[in-house]
């Protein structure tokens, strides 16, 4: 990644306008895919050219328990957002202020909520509260199951390859796609 255009137009004192700038980066490509390792003059360039140093990258700290001790994540699905927090306790899951039992109807959605539960083999040790929004109970319910996985993982790393396999903790990234101008639907037509 490079310097943006006002940057570089700073760094070398002069205007750039965005063809010189991609001039620029165009070369510095050209440099970059030369075969490892680099010439040290090479590497200096480079470096001068590059948007972040080192020293400015920060790493991302690890999740940790709050002071009541429950970890806290976000999921997501299609339209439907949750944010889920996870205590350890004996096992009650609210969603929205409501139980499980009465938020959720359908047994297919309540066993997606507490699936990543289910495959830590954690049903009675943890305690659930979700506030969740948007979409219809399936993304809901697909998206608190992405939180809780998540959840999860702040109180054990080691659940991980678990969640994994059964996936809890992988986004899905399906949405509905647009409808498109001069079609029936997304991709129905017409057909006169």
């Amino acid at each position: 990644a490079w310097k943006l255009r006002e940057k570089m137009s700073e760094m070398l004192g002069i205007p750039l306008k965005t063809s010189q700038w991609r001039k620029i980066v165009g070369q510095l490509n050209q440099l970059a895919s030369l075969p490892a390792p680099h010439p040290p003059a090479v590497e200096l360039v480079l470096q001068q050219y590059s948007r972040f140093d080192a020293a400015q990258q920060q790493t991302a700290k690890p999740k940790t328990l709050d002071d009541l001790g429950r970890a806290y994540a976000a999921g997501r699905r299609k339209e439907s957002s949750a944010r889920c927090w996870v205590v350890e306790g004996e096992g009650k899951v609210l969603v929205n202020g409501e139980s499980l039992e009465t938020y959720f109807k359908r047994p297919v959605d309540r066993d997606e909520v507490t699936l990543p539960l289910k495959v830590t083999e954690n049903s009675d040790k943890f305690n659930i509260w979700v506030s969740v929004n948007g979409g219809g109970t399936t993304g809901q319910a697909q998206a608190i199951k992405l939180g809780v996985g998540k959840a999860l993982l702040t109180h054990n790393m080691e659940w991980k390859p678990l969640l994994r396999e059964a996936g809890c903790i992988t986004r899905d990234p399906r949405v509905v796609e647009r409808k498109k101008e001069g079609q029936r639907k997304a991709r129905a037509r017409y057909t006169w």
